[in-house]
């Protein structure tokens, strides 16, 4: 209690004035009080901003940043520009979700394997909840039409793609019905599992929009009655009136959002963690038992215990104090989003060229999701390689001319 008082005395003596530091390629600051930080040189700025974005926090949270891991200037830098550290644990949780994604897809025979792909909806929601918490980010530092372009590119390349692989009829799938139906319930003209990036594209345009007219904080309170609906309007089969943007990416990205730019923390011991998600499975397989006793629709992409289960998951992630480079985090980063854009191709080559030579084993049953997760990975590592080589020999080319 001593620390924390003497902090906090600390902290109301100090907060208005520039605290001598040191930053590469600045001189050092002497102590000085100013009306207007924004009034003193550009270095004295940088250094005033860190300083006070490092310890403009509850002195709990300011005394675990004081932790060496933490005051790394590279961490540093990245708290003064309000941007999101890069975690290891967020990249894991994307490894693991771009499978679950497979497990939709692919899924088992039987109530055991309508419960996995059960539980598996969990993936698309975490997806939605991680890029929200990075949006604050990306919003502040002017990031987000760059990443909407990108995002547009992808989308629309993927569903190019795709209409080539099922051969889709050009004259009755582009239609103006169906480019209505794009837009509004983000349904695409080939690749259904596309629905993902054009409602994120929705969802971005939206928010970037609302940003500008100044009433984006008014979206939170959509989120539960967005939640809501999606709830109730997932007992209807046909799935695209709630797997759209508005009533699944929206409520999910704003929950994200709310905790990135609250700061919002919710400490769980991984002991609870374990101990909360056994009870939230075990809630789970109740649901699921008395939608199937009540003849309610059974399959569907969105259950009461998603939204409990996704957010346990994403909450434990983001506190999560491990970030450690690994194979799995390097797997997350840099290809969770094209495992999930071109799984779907790896499984069409399965069933069209592979279905009589290992369907036939139940070893093969059991563990094809993670057949396809493994051969889509080795098929966009090969694909990127290629292209990296091909983008240096290029390059070298034009230079030699």
């Amino acid at each position: 209690m001593y620390i924390i008082s003497s902090f906090q005395k600390w902290y109301k003596d100090t907060r208005k004035k520039v605290v001598e530091v040191k930053i590469d390629g600045a001189s050092v600051i002497a102590h000085e009080e100013k009306d207007k930080i924004g009034n003193q040189p550009e270095h004295v700025q940088k250094a005033a901003t860190a300083s006070m974005f490092a310890f403009g926090l509850t002195s709990s949270s300011a005394l675990e940043c004081m932790s060496p891991k933490f005051l790394s200037y590279h961490n540093l830098i990245n708290m003064s520009n309000n941007t999101v550290i890069r975690s290891s644990a967020i990249d894991i949780l994307k490894a693991i979700s771009a499978l679950l994604v497979i497990f939709i897809h692919t899924g088992f025979p039987g109530f055991a394997g309508t419960y996995v792909v059960a539980i598996s909806r969990m993936a698309v929601p975490i997806f939605l909840l991680i890029s929200g918490y990075f949006f604050p980010a990306m919003l502040v530092n002017g990031k987000v039409l760059p990443y909407m372009r990108k995002l547009c590119m992808l989308s629309l390349g993927a569903m190019i793609f795709y209409a080539f692989v099922f051969q889709v009829n050009i004259e009755e799938t582009f239609t103006l019905y169906r480019l209505k139906k794009l837009i509004v319930m983000s349904l695409p003209f080939a690749g259904d599992h596309l629905w993902y990036l054009f409602s994120l594209l929705n969802v971005l345009v939206l928010l970037w929009f609302s940003e500008k007219i100044g009433i984006r904080h008014y979206l939170y309170y959509l989120i539960f009655i967005l939640l809501l609906a999606n709830y109730f309007l997932s007992f209807y089969p046909e799935f695209w009136r709630y797997r759209n943007f508005l009533f699944t990416s929206l409520p999910y990205f704003l929950i994200g959002a709310y905790i990135r730019e609250r700061n919002l923390t919710f400490r769980l011991s991984l002991k609870s963690f374990i101990s909360v998600l056994i009870v939230e499975l075990i809630l789970m397989y109740i649901e699921l038992l008395v939608y199937e006793y009540y003849n309610f629709q059974v399959v569907r992409d969105h259950y009461l215990m998603t939204f409990v289960m996704s957010l346990t998951v994403f909450i434990y992630t983001i506190n999560c104090s491990y970030n450690k480079e690994n194979f799995l985090s390097i797997l997350g980063r840099k290809y969770s989003a094209y495992i999930y854009i071109f799984h779907m191709f790896i499984l069409f080559c399965w069933s069209k060229y592979l279905v009589g030579v290992l369907n036939g084993s139940v070893i093969v049953v059991y563990f094809k999701p993670f057949i396809v997760y493994v051969m889509t990975f080795f098929v966009l590592y090969i694909a990127f390689d290629i292209f990296n080589r091909f983008s240096l020999f290029i390059k070298s080319k034009t230079r030699c001319d």
